[in-house]
């Protein structure tokens, strides 16, 4: 499983760890919203960063995979 973008990576040995250089941009990356793209066996998948569920995919591309996230993003804002 990997992470995509600049905020987190995969090691070879499987452990997580931040590769942002600047503090600046893991703010502007958290500021985003409450859901990431990541890359699994089957294609992108859109989850959530606070449950974890998943909002959509597999998707064979990550621009599939950035529409969709655009589209929960659009929805969460939406309410009410």
């Amino acid at each position: 499983m990997q992470l995509v973008g600049a905020r987190d990576s995969l090691s070879p040995n499987g452990v997580t760890h931040d590769t942002a250089p600047h503090a600046a941009n893991r703010a502007a990356l958290q500021r985003e919203g409450t859901a990431m793209i990541k890359k699994m066996r089957g294609g992108y998948q859109v989850l959530s960063e606070t449950t974890g569920r998943n909002l959509g995919g597999p998707y064979k591309t990550l621009e599939e995979a950035k529409k969709r996230l655009r589209q929960v993003e659009f929805f969460k804002r939406r309410k009410g």
